[in-house]
Protein backbone atom coordinates (compact mmCIF):
# COMPACT_ATOMS: atom_id res chain seq x y z
CA UNK A 1 0.00 0.00 0.00
CA UNK A 2 1.42 3.66 -0.59
CA UNK A 3 -0.53 6.82 0.24
CA UNK A 4 -1.32 9.85 -2.21
CA UNK A 5 1.67 11.83 0.06
CA UNK A 6 4.40 9.07 -1.11
CA UNK A 7 3.15 9.66 -4.69
CA UNK A 8 3.39 12.96 -4.49
CA UNK A 9 6.87 13.28 -2.80
CA UNK A 10 7.81 10.63 -5.45
CA UNK A 11 6.84 13.11 -8.15
CA UNK A 12 8.32 15.96 -7.11
CA UNK A 13 11.81 13.77 -6.48
CA UNK A 14 14.29 15.15 -8.93
CA UNK A 15 15.54 13.34 -11.93
CA UNK A 16 17.47 10.50 -12.02
CA UNK A 17 16.11 8.85 -8.45
CA UNK A 18 12.29 9.92 -9.94
CA UNK A 19 12.50 8.33 -12.69
CA UNK A 20 14.58 5.25 -10.98
CA UNK A 21 11.97 5.44 -8.09
CA UNK A 22 8.94 5.03 -10.79
CA UNK A 23 10.41 2.39 -12.44
CA UNK A 24 10.59 0.21 -9.24
CA UNK A 25 7.67 1.21 -8.27
CA UNK A 26 5.58 -0.44 -11.39
CA UNK A 27 7.55 -3.45 -10.86
CA UNK A 28 5.97 -3.87 -7.14
CA UNK A 29 2.44 -4.65 -6.84
CA UNK A 30 0.72 -2.39 -4.81
CA UNK A 31 -2.70 -0.08 -3.99
CA UNK A 32 -2.50 3.93 -3.84
CA UNK A 33 -4.55 4.40 -0.80
CA UNK A 34 -7.30 6.76 -1.40
CA UNK A 35 -7.94 10.33 0.96
CA UNK A 36 -11.06 9.46 3.55
CA UNK A 37 -12.35 12.04 6.30
CA UNK A 38 -11.14 9.24 8.95
CA UNK A 39 -7.56 9.50 7.45
CA UNK A 40 -7.54 13.78 7.60
CA UNK A 41 -9.24 13.38 11.50
CA UNK A 42 -6.54 11.08 12.58
CA UNK A 43 -4.08 13.48 11.17
CA UNK A 44 -5.03 16.00 12.85
CA UNK A 45 -5.39 14.10 15.53
CA UNK A 46 -1.94 13.84 15.86
CA UNK A 47 -1.21 17.53 15.94
CA UNK A 48 -3.85 18.57 18.32
CA UNK A 49 -1.74 15.71 20.49
CA UNK A 50 1.42 17.61 19.78
CA UNK A 51 2.86 14.61 18.20
CA UNK A 52 3.96 16.48 14.82
CA UNK A 53 4.14 20.00 14.29
CA UNK A 54 1.94 22.08 11.84
CA UNK A 55 4.33 22.05 8.80
CA UNK A 56 4.74 18.15 8.86
CA UNK A 57 1.35 17.73 7.68
CA UNK A 58 2.47 15.49 5.14
CA UNK A 59 4.31 12.93 7.75
CA UNK A 60 0.79 13.07 9.88
CA UNK A 61 -0.99 11.62 6.71
CA UNK A 62 1.26 9.10 6.21
CA UNK A 63 0.68 7.69 9.54
CA UNK A 64 -2.96 8.23 9.86
CA UNK A 65 -3.81 5.74 6.20
CA UNK A 66 -1.42 3.39 7.31
CA UNK A 67 -3.41 3.56 10.42
CA UNK A 68 -6.94 3.93 8.92
CA UNK A 69 -5.93 1.37 6.09
CA UNK A 70 -4.86 -1.02 8.69
CA UNK A 71 -1.44 -1.55 7.31
CA UNK A 72 1.39 -3.91 9.72
CA UNK A 73 3.88 -1.08 9.93
CA UNK A 74 5.24 1.96 8.05
CA UNK A 75 8.70 1.84 6.36
CA UNK A 76 10.53 5.05 6.77
CA UNK A 77 13.80 6.85 5.92
CA UNK A 78 12.66 9.92 8.22
CA UNK A 79 14.71 10.46 11.13
CA UNK A 80 14.08 13.45 11.89
CA UNK A 81 9.69 13.19 12.19
CA UNK A 82 8.82 9.34 11.49
CA UNK A 83 11.42 7.34 13.47
CA UNK A 84 12.19 8.29 16.50
CA UNK A 85 10.71 7.99 19.94
CA UNK A 86 8.74 10.70 20.28
CA UNK A 87 7.11 9.80 17.50
CA UNK A 88 6.21 6.03 17.87
CA UNK A 89 5.41 6.35 21.05
CA UNK A 90 2.66 9.26 20.70
CA UNK A 91 1.08 7.98 17.57
CA UNK A 92 0.97 4.75 19.95
CA UNK A 93 -1.08 6.16 22.59
CA UNK A 94 -3.07 8.87 19.73
CA UNK A 95 -4.10 5.34 18.16
CA UNK A 96 -5.11 3.66 21.68
CA UNK A 97 -7.35 6.52 23.05
CA UNK A 98 -8.80 6.84 18.92
CA UNK A 99 -9.31 2.80 18.93
CA UNK A 100 -6.57 2.15 16.36
CA UNK A 101 -4.31 -0.63 16.70
CA UNK A 102 -0.21 0.27 17.55
CA UNK A 103 1.84 0.97 14.29
CA UNK A 104 4.99 0.11 14.23
CA UNK A 105 7.46 2.72 12.89
CA UNK A 106 10.84 1.12 10.97
CA UNK A 107 13.72 1.96 9.50
CA UNK A 108 14.55 -0.01 6.30
CA UNK A 109 18.05 -0.85 8.13
CA UNK A 110 15.43 -2.58 10.85
CA UNK A 111 13.66 -5.23 7.90
CA UNK A 112 17.23 -6.33 6.33
CA UNK A 113 18.71 -9.43 7.29
CA UNK A 114 22.69 -8.95 8.94
CA UNK A 115 23.55 -12.64 7.51
CA UNK A 116 22.77 -16.30 8.46
CA UNK A 117 22.83 -17.81 11.82
CA UNK A 118 25.12 -19.93 9.79
CA UNK A 119 28.17 -17.65 9.80
CA UNK A 120 29.38 -18.47 13.16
Amino acid sequence: MISPVTVLELNNCPEPKRSILAKWLRSVPHTVLQQTDEVMELAAQYLKAGILPRKSARDRQHIAYACVCNCDMIISWNFEHLVNYKTISGVKGANALAGYKEMPIYSPQMLISGGSDDDT
